[in-house]
């Protein structure tokens, strides 16, 4: 799948639940669908101040790993 490069791509891909502007220039908040998550931010949503932004912040979005599927926390790890 083809990453997007325009808002209107953002806002018809399959993953993505809404894209919307923000008031007074404060950027864009990408909402998406369940299922899906940003291992960067750690969210199911990325905040950015331009659509360019948006879409390199976008390249980063996964299907939800297993343990977050699960309901589960995250899994920690002890040396």
């Amino acid at each position: 799948m083809k990453n997007p490069r325009t808002l209107a791509q953002l806002r018809s891909h399959p993953w993505v639940e809404s894209v919307e502007q923000e008031e007074e220039d404060n950027g864009y908040w990408l909402n998406l669908k369940t299922g899906y998550w940003s291992p960067d931010t750690e969210a199911g949503s990325l905040h950015e101040f331009t659509i360019s932004d948006l879409c390199a912040a976008f390249i980063s979005v996964e299907t939800w790993p297993a343990w977050m599927a699960e309901g589960k926390n995250r899994p920690t790890f002890s040396l």
